[in-house]
């Protein structure tokens, strides 16, 4: 199974976080984002629920800071990256130094 984690903070900057960009395309896939934000502990459970059923848990970094974290509590066997991420070359960068195999179905 497959999640995905997001440091908003390191995504996006203030001026879309606060909502003052007056662009309300960004405004409302925030909103939804927040909605369905895992927080790292609700990761860790359902990493943990994973084990006790033998499933496979899997997370998509979409930025340095979860990549790292993931890899610091999960140890995770490989990562998914998303479509939208590969051309973006620091988080694939951070992610092969795990030596990871690194997964994209587009």
């Amino acid at each position: 199974v497959k999640f995905q984690m997001r440091n908003m903070k390191a995504l996006y900057s203030s001026k879309y976080l606060n909502g003052g960009s007056g662009d309300l395309a960004v405004e409302y896939t925030l909103d939804v984002l927040r909605k369905f934000e895992l927080s790292a502990s609700e990761q860790y459970d359902l990493y943990e629920f994973c084990k006790e059923i033998d499933i496979q848990f899997l997370c998509t970094p979409w930025d340095i800071p979860s990549a790292l974290f993931l890899d610091e509590k999960f140890n995770l066997p490989a990562y998914k990256v998303a479509s939208a991420d590969l051309t973006n070359l620091p988080l694939l960068r951070t992610l092969s130094q795990f030596d990871k195999p690194l997964i994209n179905k587009a």
